[in-house]
């Protein structure tokens, strides 16, 4: 796999830096920026788990490489219930931030990385997924692979 680097044109702190990232079983990105997730999808490194959630934390949205930025953003554009125009705008932030509370987040979190460690510890392969709330009779929590 570092051989399929070295064949690019990358200056040797690029070289670097793809090393030390190979050097991490996983890697899971939160970031929720969208900029950095297309670097890293072009990386095309094996081992990114790039996870984000909707505004009001109505789904989960969990993607493993290769090729997740595309699949992310299709989720959040045609697929998920995403309503940005009510989005939170915090004194001095950069950029506004969706709405929801700390255990609607931790709810779904939690629940991805259970999956993933499902995952991991079965030896099954590691799928693109999402997660969705369901308030129409009670809360419950709706898992789709992909």
């Amino acid at each position: 796999m570092k051989n399929k680097f070295r064949t690019t044109h990358k200056t040797v702190e690029e070289e670097k830096v793809l090393e030390k990232l190979l050097d991490y079983d996983y890697i899971i990105d939160c970031s929720t920026d969208n900029g950095l997730m297309h670097i890293l999808d072009k990386l095309e490194l094996p081992n990114i788990i790039t996870i984000s959630i909707t505004n009001k934390s109505k789904a989960l949205v969990c993607a493993c490489t290769p090729k997740s930025y595309r699949w992310v953003m299709n989720q959040y554009q045609s697929i998920l219930d995403n309503d940005t125009s009510d989005m939170y705008n915090p004194t001095g932030c950069w950029s506004p931030t969706f709405k929801a509370s700390y255990n609607d987040i931790q709810t779904l979190v939690q629940y991805a990385v259970k999956q993933l460690n499902y995952k991991m510890e079965k030896g099954f392969p590691l799928n693109n997924f999402t997660l969705e709330i369901d308030e129409s009779n009670n809360i419950e929590i709706k898992l789709k692979e992909y």
